[in-house]
């Protein structure tokens, strides 16, 4: 099996403040209008690309239209295609993210319904492949989750607030202990800690360079600052 290796990229700062919030129904608006208002050159281009939403009326008015999740997911579609095409789109393409949105789907049921965590992790994965392939590294670098990472978390009950973090450490786990192993520790109760102490050095190298990289792609540091996921 090939090693694991995640890139820091690059990734827009408000949109990952977005991802990383509690949004409902009724703080999305102003958080989605206080951010990008204080950049001006970026929160114009975004009230226009969304007009067709808003009339006019500001981004507010777009997330209100939309709602948080369809404006959401119409956001990260601009970014793709900025990356893509090397400029903005004109009008939002959604089809663009609909494997983000598939994978946020196959774990959703596990992470908080608030936290657009799944969909992060997705999101990054996309961006991280793109820039990938656009280097020439081939096929075999591409990021994928493997389908047993699902099996690992219906093990349990509990909604991890972090579920991207949780899932990148079982992503590990499963690289170093193999499928069986990890499994039975789980099914016998083991704490993710006991399972970490199963790992080679070389793989926990691995992993805590890959968590890095991801923390700060995502400007999260505080997964190494608290033990919570």
């Amino acid at each position: 099996m090939q090693k694991i290796f995640l890139p820091h990229i690059v990734l827009p700062s408000e949109f990952l403040t977005l991802l990383k919030s509690h949004l409902t129904s009724t703080n999305s608006q102003s958080l989605v209008s206080e951010l990008f208002h204080s950049n001006i050159s970026h929160e114009k281009y975004l009230q226009s690309v969304f007009d067709e939403f808003s009339n006019g009326k500001g981004l507010s008015k777009s997330v209100s239209v939309l709602g948080w999740h369809n404006f959401r997911d119409r956001l990260a579609g601009v970014y793709v295609h900025k990356l893509l095409k090397g400029k903005f789109p004109t009008k939002t393409q959604v089809d663009l993210v609909e494997d983000v949105k598939d994978f946020e789907l196959r774990f959703s049921g596990h992470g908080i319904q608030s936290i657009s965590r799944c969909f992060l992790l997705g999101f990054y994965l996309k961006i991280a492949n793109i820039e990938n392939k656009k280097k020439g590294l081939g096929p075999f670098a591409e990021i994928k989750i493997p389908e047993e990472i699902g099996a690992f978390l219906r093990l349990s009950q509990v909604k991890s607030e972090k579920i991207d973090w949780l899932i990148l450490i079982l992503l590990h786990l499963l690289f170093s202990l193999g499928d069986k192993v990890l499994l039975n520790g789980l099914m016998s109760g083991k704490k993710i800690e006991e399972l970490l102490s199963q790992m080679s050095d070389e793989n926990r190298k691995m992993m805590f360079e890959n968590l890095l990289a991801y923390s700060v792609s995502i400007n999260d540091p505080e997964f190494f600052l608290y033990d919570k996921i």
